[in-house]
């Protein structure tokens, strides 16, 4: 029996990519299968909602930005929102400054909620980026962060919070740091990061969007592979995922300098006394696990974005 990279113009996968178009060639047999709107987004990580409610701002920062504003505030109520779902706030705030060489969203944690209204007193996000190309997958990840911190604090679960004011978050999630480490050590910080749930879940969100925004014509499994393969967020974690792999080549080579640099900056953050062969062991299962989700979801997130022709029809291609 062939293996499925050798139905795709023979060109050459390597695994992690295989891996990938698999589940991607599942998900559109069961799309050509069944109707397309039985999928909900909310599964995966994007809550419902979350889209409409960047569009209505999206439109907001556009027009401030087309009349020469740069450094702004937007503030909304949650009456604002009337026909919205999940409106968590009651108020929103958000500041945006653009025309900056940097690019990044903070949404600043919540550690209540109001209990007689069940809702946050405010939600207050930051942004920073050149222009507004970007500002709508950017609010859809850090509104997610917001709706996860809400579900947390209303289930009376305080991990998220406590998580995120950790010792551990404070250092992953630390410019500072980052920017004064080797490139070994900013591994480690990529990976315990990528991997937290939360975090995962805000890429998501960013992703489908990435996806959402790519008009080309997906008529088969290989062209949503080959859309999905350019995503920041896919080569992220691909390259990742090969970096903690590769260390047991690397323990072959004995590159015993390597090892003791991800041993150290592994205990550095964690606050751990761990050794080599552990904190490998640790990595392997962070990055392992956080695959196990990210593998079927990135399939259905093409089912559900991408400009699929949805008259494809099932061949042997796909299976």
């Amino acid at each position: 029996m062939k293996k499925l990279s050798e139905y795709v113009n023979n060109e050459s996968l390597d695994l992690f990519d295989e891996q990938i178009l698999s589940h991607i060639a599942i998900e559109y047999k069961h799309y050509n299968n069944y109707s397309r709107n039985h999928l909900i987004l909310e599964k995966y990580g994007v809550y419902d909602g979350c889209a409409e409610l960047s569009d209505i701002i999206l439109k907001d920062v556009e027009q401030k930005y087309e009349n020469g504003e740069r450094s702004f505030q937007l503030s909304y109520n949650k009456n604002d929102f009337k026909d919205l779902k999940n409106i968590f706030f009651k108020k929103l705030t958000l500041d945006f400054e653009l025309g900056s060489d940097d690019i990044g969203g903070e949404y600043f944690d919540n550690d209540s909620i109001d209990k007689t209204t069940m809702l946050f007193d405010e939600v207050f996000i930051e942004f920073i980026a050149y222009n507004t190309n970007d500002i709508r997958s950017m609010l859809m990840h850090e509104l997610t962060h917001a709706y996860n911190n809400y579900n947390m604090l209303v289930k009376d679960n305080m991990k998220f919070y406590d998580k995120a004011n950790s010792q551990l978050y404070l250092n992953i999630t630390n410019s500072d740091i980052f920017k004064n480490s080797g490139e070994l050590k900013k591994n480690i910080i990529k990976i315990l990061y990528f991997t937290v749930k939360e975090e995962r879940n805000a890429f998501i969100a960013q992703m489908a969007e990435e996806l959402k925004r790519n008009k080309a014509k997906v008529n088969n499994p290989k062209d949503a592979f080959n859309i999905l393969k350019n995503s920041p967020i896919y080569m992220t974690y691909k390259n990742l995922y090969e970096f903690v792999h590769s260390f047991d080549n690397t323990r072959n080579t004995n590159d015993k300098e390597s090892m003791d640099i991800i041993t150290q900056a592994y205990n550095d953050l964690c606050g751990t006394k761990m050794t080599p062969d552990k904190v490998m062991k640790k990595l392997k299962f962070l990055m392992d696990k956080a695959m196990k989700k990210f593998d079927t979801i990135v399939a259905k997130l093409c089912v559900e974005n991408l400009n699929n022709v949805t008259t494809m029809a099932p061949t042997k291609l796909f299976l």
